[in-house]
């Protein structure tokens, strides 16, 4: 798992939370490497072509239709 921390400073809540969301990932069966955090400026193209994009986008809302399942919107 690979997280984005805007600066320094935010790095170390990132990271704790990259690390819970890790575990909540693990309870549900899914093998998931050690989590790494950076800032934007120390993450190169190389690095990110190592990781595989989860795509929540079917959760996304739009104008007009229905909301998608499993919200309390």
């Amino acid at each position: 798992m690979l997280g984005i921390a805007s600066n320094d400073q935010s790095i170390a809540s990132a990271t704790d939370a990259l690390n819970e969301y890790a575990d909540i990932l693990k309870d549900a069966g899914m093998d998931v490497s050690v989590p790494k955090v950076g800032t934007e400026f120390k993450i190169s193209v190389g690095t990110l072509r190592q990781y595989q994009r989860i795509d929540f986008d079917y959760l996304s809302y739009e104008e007009n239709n229905p909301i998608p399942p499993d919200t309390g919107i």
